[in-house]
């Protein structure tokens, strides 16, 4: 059926409708780009009823309820795209979807301008909040896909067709991954909160080595990520059409041409942007152009007779011929003559003082002082114990078989065989009296009693006798009054202080063990002076203290590195100068094949003295503009012979141009286009 967009006449604002498609529903918005920020009008989300299959009743039926809701005039149609719809390669929509939006678009006249890959304005999410390595995860009804980033760029994609209630089926996909997982996790789509509670239920150390730190993406967010996406794109196409003068400023409703995926009523193309333009191209006369040229030229020349002319066309030939020659001999022959020269090996012991400097200077050697920070860590079970639990707590009743009233202090020990308990209070027990027959019939008080220690073994029956410390047993003693209960004990798992110092021990082994100079990379063609390197552990936090509860403890700690860097090129110069002392005979180090190693650095003040074993070769080397007068015009195939007592070893031509046959076969003519190189056997 054929559908517009009915939303009102009354503004003359540019809307857009956005639609997000997933597998499992739909999301449209309303989206204002008029203004200097794009603003969501209402946005809604239904559910597809039959997968992709109903996308065009589903879609009008929520275009029907934003209908409702808002009183605008809809230009164009944005389109947001799971990246499991779109080939990796090509970028263009695959099937169903593309004949979906297709039919979707003619049957409504939404006017699509093209569509956005949901995932590229996810990324922008976790990219502001500095987490260039993320894990992503989309959810939906009954399915889920999983995007592992590394360094912004997708390193791991998995889709997987399961309810992603279900948590260990997204915990078994990341297990997938042949790498270190990143500990931010997102999570957006259905019931994103709930998978997010059941992911924090799940221990995921034994797949991420850090705390893994959850964040669920809100719907309203998601959208508004979609929505700067798309405003990002018609405005950066609107500055550059402005900048080639296609388009007057302020003008956006006819600049949106965002690459798609398919044309209504067309087949699906790879969409490209480039037009063509008018080149200019230098053009080669015909041989006839030339020919009426050259008649044109002589055309008021003196009629000559047959000998005359024969003579006269050699002759111009001939000289055609000799100043076409030295033309491309001058200018245009040129050639690259590599030699081998003949040399022998040195071997020396080398010092050198340098200088320190705060920045790398390209022109005079010396030592730069670099300073980095980074965190090392490490996680070890933990290996304490200690009982936890309840004291145990009741009634007793006292008796006094003396003459005399009692008063028992709070704080008194009350014992029932290796058991010990605690009067909680002063208790006052009344004399004994006499009764018939020279019966005693004991004074009587209740009072309340504490267990000295936690667990179930305190916990007494009704009717156990307790003595009373320091008073005679025969005359004082206590019952206990309905049984004492509360008395628990269990041992848990805590840090102990042999896991603190194991966990400072490792890191300490990780320092000495030099691995975080490993990771340092000189740049701009510098060397590390590896001996003068120093790494030290500034500070350590844990994640517990001793005796605290947990099954794992680990330790954070911050290692600052100081380390000195050379400019190799400078110092292999230097390392030349000082021996060219020692090289006789007017011989010359070659600098690219010299191989050194620093085997002792010390640093005094703002100078460090290196001592380095260097190994090279030294040639003698001829003049280059000897070799040059030599090499002018000569068989390619005969230079070592004719460069003979140059103590030359071998010589091959290299980037001989322009190439012409027979006359590439001699180096050039002149000896400003012969460069020669050298190098050592």
């Amino acid at each position: 059926m054929g559908f517009s967009l009915p939303f009102g006449k009354k503004s003359k604002k540019e809307y857009y409708f956005g639609l997000q498609v997933s597998y499992s529903h739909i999301t449209g918005s309303i989206i204002d780009v008029s203004q200097d920020e794009p603003t969501i009008i209402n946005h809604n989300t239904l559910p597809l009823t039959n997968g992709i299959d109903t996308l065009l009743q589903d879609t009008d039926n929520l275009i029907t309820d934003l209908e409702t809701l808002s009183d605008v005039q809809i230009q164009k149609t944005i389109f947001f795209l799971s990246s499991s719809m779109l080939d990796p390669a090509e970028r263009s929509i695959l099937e169903p979807f593309n004949s979906a939006l297709k039919t979707t678009s003619k049957e409504l006249d939404l006017n699509p301008v093209g569509y956005i890959d949901v995932q590229e304005a996810i990324q922008q999410f976790f990219l502001q909040k500095q987490t260039p390595n993320a894990i992503v995860i989309e959810l939906e009804r009954d399915a889920f896909e999983v995007y592992v980033y590394k360094d912004t760029n997708v390193a791991f994609r998995k889709r997987v067709e399961q309810d992603p209630a279900n948590v260990h089926s997204l915990i078994s996909v990341l297990e997938q991954y042949n790498g270190s997982l990143p500990s931010h996790i997102y999570l957006y789509g259905i019931d994103a909160m709930t998978i997010c509670r059941k992911f924090n239920e799940i221990d995921l150390s034994e797949i991420i080595k850090t705390d893994p730190k959850l964040e669920v993406i809100q719907d309203e967010q998601v959208q508004q990520l979609l929505v700067q996406s798309f405003f990002k794109e018609i405005h950066a196409q609107q500055e550059e059409k402005q900048e080639k003068g296609e388009l007057e400023p302020a003008i956006i409703e006819e600049q949106t041409t965002i690459a798609f995926g398919f044309k209504v009523d067309e087949d699906v193309y790879t969409p490209s942007q480039i037009k063509n333009s008018s080149l200019s191209a230098f053009q080669i006369p015909s041989m006839g152009r030339v020919l009426e040229t050259m008649k044109s030229l002589f055309s008021g020349l003196p009629q000559l007779n047959l000998a005359q002319s024969q003579i006269g066309i050699v002759a111009g030939v001939l000289l055609l011929l000799v100043g076409g020659y030295f033309g491309y001999e001058y200018f245009l022959h040129t050639a690259t003559v590599e030699l081998t020269l003949a040399s022998e090996n040195i071997e020396e012991t080398v010092d050198i003082t340098v200088p320190v400097q705060d920045t790398v200077d390209k022109e005079v050697l010396g030592a730069v002082e670099h300073v980095e920070t980074q965190q090392i860590s490490n996680e070890l079970p933990t290996t304490g114990s200690r009982d936890v639990g309840e004291k145990a707590t009741g009634s007793v009743i006292i008796h006094n078989f003396n003459d005399s009233a009692q008063t028992i202090s709070s704080g008194t020990i009350l014992s029932y065989n290796n058991l010990n308990f605690v009067l909680d209070a002063d208790v006052t027990v009344a004399s004994a009296s006499s009764e018939l027959e020279g019966v005693k019939t004991s004074g009587k008080k209740q009072g309340s009693i504490t267990a000295d220690d936690i667990g179930p073994d305190y916990n007494l029956e009704d009717g156990a006798k307790l003595t009373i410390d320091g008073y005679q047993s025969s005359l004082y003693y206590a019952i206990v009054d309905g049984g004492l209960s509360g008395g628990t004990k269990e041992t848990i798992q805590t840090i102990s202080t042999t896991d603190i110092n194991k966990l400072e021990n490792s890191i300490e082994d990780k320092v000495k063990g030099a691995q975080t100079v490993s990771n340092i990379e000189p740049k701009n063609n510098e060397i590390l002076l590896t001996k003068l390197t120093d790494v030290t552990i500034q500070d350590s936090t844990y994640s517990g203290e001793v005796g605290e509860k947990a099954n794992k403890v680990s330790i954070n700690a911050g290692v600052e590195t100081s380390y000195y860097t050379l400019n190799d090129d400078l110092l292999r110069l230097a390392i030349a100068k000082k021996m060219q002392a020692t090289i006789k005979d007017n011989k010359k180090l070659d600098t690219k094949s010299m191989k050194y190693v620093v085997e002792e650095a010390e640093k005094n003040d703002n100078e460090i003295a290196l001592t380095l074993k260097m190994k090279g070769k030294v040639y003698k080397e001829p003049a280059t503009d000897q070799i040059q007068n030599k090499l002018s015009f000569k068989n390619t195939s005969q230079l070592e012979k004719t460069l003979r007592g140059f103590g030359v070893v071998s010589a091959a031509i290299k980037n001989a141009k322009p190439g012409i046959p027979f006359l590439s076969s001699f180096t050039p003519l002149f000896q400003k286009n012969i460069s020669v190189e050298v190098q050592p056997e």
